[in-house]
């Protein structure tokens, strides 16, 4: 494989070149849909082995190279960084390769579909120096960072009193709106990656699609908690139950953390953080994914009063381009990011921890 190029190059002023490997729908409506907006960065490369899908998609986003293979982007020096999108079992593998070759690599989440693959992959990115951001995009909603800004300083002024009650939920059976303007495959995938273990071996074969759904799902939960209530949080108690609803326990020290997701479908996307203190209570209300003009919001209730903060338009920048925007930069200046691998292996962590106490009903 070709060497990357210097550092010296990433610090320059030309905007970042970038190979995307995999063109379907997040591919499309999040990661190509927000790299096109940034003067900074420039997809150069595609690989996507259905020919339809790639000739079109690479048409729409104005991609000069487009391939089948994306072998033949990694083994390119003229490209600075990686963005992987491909199916979540099959990720880790290219991912792992991608990382060997010092560049930055922006993945989806989960990392991995198993602790021990995950932390494989970090020490390789570590071996090669390689910037690797996970695609926890809900990190950089504008209103999520607010909320966690509000959250300390309420806890540190002691203001609505201790905690009293940590409640959230993830009901993500539905998006909610319609899905932005994409390129959709005709036919099957002619190429199935080699996929990984999509579950450690002490999880049972029958449970193991519910635990798929632990790590596509309630990771971005788990991810959110750690920012709020930071690395100290541990299970105490999981439950899945045969309808598909999966609740979690979890110790913070002088209180508990509650989390139920499920695939639950009401028309709208549903996921919510409550934190009840003994005086008042401050919410996050997160947006669907897919609504793109849409920012978390918060809100602050206390005694006969009741305090609503959305984010201004003018101050919003939809999380999947604020997270391309964080890569850019963090690519160009060889720095990592508050979802880096490293930093995201807690997550699987928990996970992993979860499923060894599970009870299933």
């Amino acid at each position: 494989m070709t060497a990357p190029p210097s550092a010296t190059s990433k610090i320059s002023h030309d905007p970042l070149r970038i190979g995307v490997i995999g063109a379907g729908f997040i591919a499309q409506i999040a990661h190509l849909h927000a790299l096109s907006r940034i003067r900074e960065a420039r997809v150069v490369a595609i690989a996507e082995p259905h020919d339809q899908l790639r000739n079109e998609v690479s048409r729409r986003f104005e991609i000069q190279d487009a391939v089948s293979d994306y072998q033949d982007i990694l083994d390119r020096s003229d490209i600075d960084a990686l963005v992987i999108c491909v199916p979540r079992r099959a990720q880790s593998n290219i991912v792992r390769e991608a990382l060997s070759s010092s560049r930055a690599v922006l993945s989806e989440k989960p990392m991995a579909m198993t602790l021990e693959e995950a932390t494989n992959m970090v020490s390789n990115a570590e071996r090669s120096g390689a910037t690797w951001m996970v695609g926890y995009m809900k990190r950089y909603d504008t209103g999520v960072q607010h909320f966690a800004r509000q959250l300390s300083d309420l806890r540190a002024s002691g203001e609505l009193g201790a905690i009293i009650d940590v409640t959230m939920r993830d009901f993500c059976g539905s998006y909610g709106v319609t899905p932005p303007d994409h390129i959709r495959r005709d036919g099957p995938r002619p190429v199935r990656y080699p996929e990984a273990p999509h579950a450690p071996d002490f999880v049972a074969t029958d449970l193991r699609n519910d635990y798929e759904y632990t790590v596509n799902v309630a990771s971005h939960d788990i991810n959110l908690l750690r920012l709020f209530f930071g690395e100290q949080i541990s299970p105490i108690a999981f439950q899945v139950t045969r309808e598909g609803s999966q609740r979690a326990v979890f110790d913070a020290g002088r209180f508990a953390i509650n989390l139920t997701v499920a695939p639950v479908d009401i028309g709208r996307w549903d996921q919510r953080l409550d934190v009840t203190f003994a005086r008042g209570r401050i919410s996050l209300i997160l947006p669907s994914p897919l609504a793109r003009q849409e920012s978390a919001s918060v809100r602050i209730e206390r005694p006969g009063a009741m305090h609503v903060i959305t984010i201004p338009a003018s101050e919003y920048v939809w999380s999947f381009e604020a997270q391309a925007r964080t890569f850019v930069e963090a690519a160009k200046l060889r720095t990592e990011t508050a979802t880096s691998g490293a930093a995201s292996l807690a997550d699987l962590a928990i996970i992993d921890g979860l499923w060894k106490t599970v009870e299933y009903l």
